[in-house]
């Protein structure tokens, strides 16, 4: 009766720890009060829990104690597990240290994995800064190059302004000194003219022939010196 009731208990609450715990309690109180009453089975199940901590705190002298009580019954198994209590004790030991073992070799597994992933990640934080300065450095060229650039081209425009402003100031100056020549060439051409029309008159007043001076002064003996008479023969 008492192994179906520890088996119906564990069915029903295995996977619910909480609820698990209630109902071994409860188990524990009820092989307590048979044991109690002298009942070799509920002595040595109540051996078993103190020995495991089921529904108790693990203890090892009261878990022999029961063995021990349900053995002097008669109790085949509980003399069994008392005889071999020490070695299951020991092996439990090993199991737990293999165990803590296990443990804490995956702990430092583990923090060798992190220790790696976040290596890695720092390598790929600077290889990414790395390259965003790269990248930045390489578009601070570009810009720089193209303000050479275009500074280059603005200077040759004003350049070529002021060389077409120079050209056209120099044709400006040209123009102005060939009108000048002609009009200081005509002004000359003018005053010969009239020095020789003044020079003709004279002479012709010289020569007495004041009436055929005034009617043509090209008839007159001083005719051949006047560039216009000259021209009319």
């Amino acid at each position: 009766m008492v192994k179906r009731l520890l088996l119906l208990v564990a069915l029903l609450f295995i996977g619910t720890p909480a609820l698990a715990d209630a109902a071994w309690e409860g188990v524990f109180n009820f092989q307590s009060k048979l044991a109690e009453q002298g009942n070799a089975e509920a002595q040595y199940k109540l051996g078993e829990m103190y020995e495991e901590g089921l529904g108790v705190e693990q203890d090892d002298a009261l878990a022999k104690q029961w063995y021990g009580r349900a053995a002097d019954q008669g109790h085949a198994e509980a003399a069994e597990r008392l005889g071999t209590y020490d070695r299951r004790k020991q092996d439990r030991l090993g199991r737990s240290a293999q165990e803590q073992a296990r443990l804490e070799a995956e702990a430092r597994e583990e923090a060798r994995r992190e220790e790696q992933a976040r290596e890695q990640a720092r390598r790929e934080a600077e290889a990414q800064e790395q390259a965003r300065r790269q990248a930045e450095a390489r578009e601070r060229a570009r810009r720089e190059a193209a303000a050479r650039e275009q500074a280059r081209r603005e200077a040759a425009a004003r350049e070529q302004v002021r060389r077409e402003a120079a050209a056209r100031e120099q044709a400006r100056r040209e123009a102005a000194a060939r009108e000048q020549a002609r009009q200081r060439a005509e002004a000359e051409a003018r005053a010969r003219r009239e020095a020789e029309e003044q020079a003709a008159r004279e002479a012709a007043e010289k020569a007495g022939d004041d009436k055929a001076f005034s009617t043509d002064p090209c008839n007159s003996p001083a005719a051949r010196f006047t560039s216009t008479c000259r021209d009319r023969k």
